[in-house]
C-alpha cells in the first residue's frame, strides 16, 4: 500500500534523499549572518514562505510581508484551540520595530484578551534584547530579516507557554557518566511539526556530539554514486518477475510510453519516475499539508549542527545503504507497489491520512499509539529490509561509546522506527542491560 511508502519517512532516508542533489552546497542566501540561525529556525515553522530564504532579506519590510506572515501566524496558532475574544479591537500599526511587535502580539492577545504592552510582553519574555547598547530602536523601520526573527522567537515562546512544541518520542540511556539521547526523527516532515520541545533543543544543545544514521549534506565520493542504468548487456525484463514486467507493460501501455524504453533503466529509477506518473494522476489536496524532506526532523538537527560546528558521528555508511535499498528484490516489490497504486487508484484514496495521524502522534509525543501505527506501514519485506542487521550494528556503536571512558554526551538522531519496532535499537540496548528511560518521564 501507498502508505508503507510514506512510511518510509519514520524508518530511513529514501532513495531521493542521497542522491547527489540533496549533497550539494547550500546556496547562501542574502541576510545578514547573525539572523541565520533564527531565520532558519523560523523557516521550519511555517510562518512566511520558504522560498523567502533565497530572496534579499535585508532591505525593509513590506506591508505584504507583514500581511503573510500575520495570516501564516494565525493559521499556525489554530492547534491552540483557543477562543477569540469577542469583539477584540485590533488597530493598524506601522512598519516600525514597535509596530511589528504590536501586531504579532495581537495574534495572540485576540485570545487572550489582555490588551497589554507589545514591547514590554517581548522585553520581559527575552524575545527582544536591542542592540549591543540596549537600544530597542522602536521607532525605526524593521527589516524583512528582523521582521521574520521577532515573529520566530515570538511563536516559539507562545508555543512553549502553551505546551504546543512537538514533543516527537525520545528516550534516553546512560552508562556511567555517558549519556545518549535517542531522538526518534521523521525524515520527511511537515511545519506542524516545528517548533520542537525546548526539553528536547536543551538535550540536543547538551550533547557534544549528533550521531546520525548518515550525514547527507556530504558530497558522494565516485564509488558512492549510483548508477542509473544497468550493466551493459542487460535488461529490465531480465531482473524483474514475469508478473511484475507484464504489469509494468501494462502501466507504460496506460501512459503510451514504449516499455522497451525502459530497458536499459536500473529499477530504483523507473520506481522514483512511476511515483511521478502516480503523483500526477492522482494530484493531493492542496489544503492539505505534504510531507516534504525540507521539513525532515534529521535534516533540521544536521542544519543545526553545520551552523553551530557540533561533530556529527554516522552510524551508517553510503556503501550500506546501497547494500541495502538497491537490491532488485526489494526494488522490484517497489516496482510493484507503485504500478498497483496506478491501476488501482481507489484502493489508496485514504492512504496518507494513517501517516497525517502517525505524525500527530509523534508532534503528540504519544509513544504508544505511534509506536501500533507504526507497525502497520511497513511491508513484511520492508521490515526485514530496513531493521534487524542495521540496527544491530547502530546499537553495537551506541554500546561503544556508552562504554568508553571520561563523561561524554550524545544526540542520536535515528529515523524513529528504528526505536520503537520490536527487535531494534532500544531492545537491543535493554537486551544488553542498559536501562532505557522514557525522555518525557
Amino acid at each position: 500500500m501507498f502508505k508503507k511508502i510514506l512510511a518510509l519517512g519514520f524508518s530511513v532516508m529514501t532513495i531521493a534523499s542521497i542522491q547527489p542533489v540533496f549533497a550539494t552546497e547550500v546556496q547562501q542566501p542574502s541576510m545578514s549572518s547573525w539572523a541565520t540561525e533564527d531565520i532558519f529556525e523560523g523557516s521550519k515553522y511555517g510562518i512566511f514562505p520558504m522560498e523567502w530564504c533565497n530572496e534579499v532579506l535585508t532591505q525593509e519590510v513590506t506591508s505584504e510581508q507583514i500581511s503573510t506572515i500575520i495570516n501564516m501566524i494565525e493559521e499556525k496558532f489554530m492547534v491552540l484551540d483557543l477562543v477569540p475574544v469577542e469583539d477584540y479591537k485590533t488597530d493598524n500599526t506601522n512598519l516600525t520595530r514597535k509596530g511589528i511587535l504590536h501586531k504579532l502580539y495581537q495574534t495572540i492577545d485576540q485570545y487572550e484578551g489582555k490588551y497589554g504592552d507589545s514591547v514590554e510582553y517581548f522585553v520581559q519574555n527575552g524575545l527582544l534584547v536591542g542592540d549591543e547598547d540596549s537600544n530597542l530602536r522602536l521607532n525605526d523601520v524593521a527589516t524583512t530579516e528582523e521582521t521574520i526573527i521577532l515573529a520566530t522567537r515570538f511563536v516559539e515562546h507562545v508555543f512553549d507557554v502553551y505546551d504546543k512544541s512537538a514533543k516527537g518520542i525520545a528516550w534516553e540511556v546512560t552508562n556511567g557518566e555517558n549519556t545518549i539521547y535517542l531522538y526518534g526523527v521523521a525524515h520527511t516532515g511537515i511545519s506542524d511539526m516545528y517548533p520542537i520541545n525546548p526539553d528536547v533543543l536543551d538535550a540536543y544543545n547538551s550533547a557534544d556530539y549528533l550521531l546520525v544514521e548518515i550525514n547527507h549534506f556530504l558530497p558522494l565520493s565516485e564509488e558512492d554514486k549510483v548508477d542509473i542504468f544497468l550493466p551493459e548487456g542487460t535488461v529490465i525484463q531480465d531482473i524483474l518477475s514475469e508478473e511484475v514486467y507484464e504489469k509494468l507493460a501494462l502501466v507504460c501501455d496506460m501512459q503510451e510510453l514504449p516499455v522497451d524504453n525502459l530497458d536499459n533503466f536500473m529499477p530504483w529509477t523507473i520506481k522514483n519516475e512511476f511515483q511521478r506518473i502516480y503523483a500526477r494522476l492522482n494530484p493531493v489536496d492542496e489544503s492539505i499539508e505534504q510531507a516534504t524532506f525540507d521539513y525532515g526532523v534529521d535534516r533540521y538537527f544536521l542544519t543545526k549542527a553545520m551552523m553551530s560546528d557540533k561533530p556529527v558521528i554516522e552510524l551508517e555508511s553510503n556503501s550500506d545503504y546501497h547494500e541495502t535499498y538497491y537490491n532488485h528484490e526489494y526494488q522490484e516489490s517497489q516496482i510493484d507497489l507503485v504500478l498497483d497504486m496506478i491501476l488501482n487508484p481507489n484502493d489508496y484514496d485514504n492512504s496518507n491520512e494513517d501517516f497525517l495521524q502517525c505524525l500527530q502522534y509523534y508532534i503528540d509525543g504519544d509513544i504508544e499509539n505511534f509506536t501500533k501505527l507504526t507497525a502497520t506501514l511497513d511491508s513484511e519485506m520492508s521490515m526485514e529490509i530496513l531493521y534487524g542487521k542495521r540496527d544491530e550494528k547502530m546499537a553495537s556503536q551506541m554500546i561503544d561509546f556508552l562504554e568508553q571512558e571520561g563523561e561524554n554526551t550524545y544526540f542520536a538522531a535515528i529515523g524513529a522506527g528504528h526505536y520503537v519496532i520490536d527487535g531494534t535499537i532500544i531492545d537491543i540496548l535493554e537486551d544488553k542491560g542498559y536501562t532505557v528511560t522514557e525522555f518525557y518521564r
